[in-house]
């Protein structure tokens, strides 16, 4: 929109116009927006122009995680600009009880210096304890690169992508160090037969076990 044929400009030869696509801004929207420029190689409509992009695009997106009542396991697929656990679990109001990892804690009902978790990070994963079944939402740009240190034995890690993916595929670098992962939803066993789930989903967080130390890149 907003260039019409014939094309007469200001500059001569330059055309501005703004191309805009709609959607419902969730995490598996990407909505970009750009201001054309194209050049007129010459009178001739047959000569090839050049498009000359200007990227000035709000990459946000929202995700939305739905809680039950009672403990959940997240994670988060975008990196919301304030990080800190009381703004990033503020919708929940007082039906929040607890956020917790593996050695820190944030119960909002104790004075904020006693709370030992601060601020989400990328690629982690949260257990969630709420009063009643919520739906948390989460505004900001997709996550990208993750990498985490992951120990001998139990670890707590989330999934930062927006779509699924089969485990041994997304932990293929790791795979010689993994022994296996659970959540609330089942488990899975290398090797194993009757494993309950063989994907990880967006929103979900998961126990990984391994047996040596790795290095676990998303």
């Amino acid at each position: 929109s907003g260039a019409t044929y014939p094309y007469n400009a200001t500059p001569s030869g330059v055309v501005t116009f703004t191309g805009t696509a709609g959607g419902d801004n969730d995490a598996n929207d990407y909505m970009y927006f750009y201001d054309w420029k194209v050049f007129a190689g010459s009178t001739c409509a047959r000569t090839p122009v050049q498009a000359v992009v200007k990227t000035n695009c709000n990459t946000d997106v929202k995700q939305d995680i739905a809680l039950d009542a009672g403990w959940n396991l997240i994670s988060f697929a975008v990196n919301p600009s304030n990080t800190a656990v009381s703004s990033v679990f503020s919708s929940l109001g007082s039906d929040l009880l607890c956020v917790k990892t593996m050695d820190a804690f944030y119960d909002p009902a104790q004075p904020v210096t006693y709370n030992s978790l601060k601020n989400i990070e990328p690629g982690k994963a949260y257990l969630v304890n709420v009063r009643i079944a919520k739906s948390l939402s989460i505004i900001g740009p997709a996550t990208g690169a993750v990498t985490l240190t992951l120990q001998s034995g139990w670890n707590l890690v989330g999934y930062p992508k927006t779509t699924e993916a089969a485990i041994d595929v997304v932990w293929s670098a790791i795979w010689t160090s993994f022994v296996s992962t659970k959540n609330f939803d089942g488990f899975y066993i290398k090797g194993g037969t009757l494993n309950s789930i063989s994907k990880l989903f967006q929103g979900n967080g998961y126990f990984i076990k391994l047996n040596n130390t790795a290095t676990l890149n998303y």
